[in-house]
């Protein structure tokens, strides 16, 4: 095993390991959105909902 912290995170009633390049990768593609839509108001709480949702899911059945 390595060195890294991993995080059990729970989506869908399915659990996931996550490590910290992948979580860091989430959080970084979330802020980068939220910041953008801070500026261009393009999306409204529940759009924004769904597309945070949908970062996490991408990043979780890639590699």
């Amino acid at each position: 095993m390595s060195n890294q912290s991993e995080q059990i995170t729970e989506i869908n009633d399915s659990n996931y390991i996550v490590d910290d390049n992948k979580l860091n990768i989430i959080v970084k593609r979330i802020i980068q959105l939220e910041n953008d839509n801070v500026k261009t108001r393009e999306f409204n709480d529940e759009e924004i909902k769904k597309k945070i949702e949908k970062i996490i899911e991408e990043e979780l059945k890639c590699c």
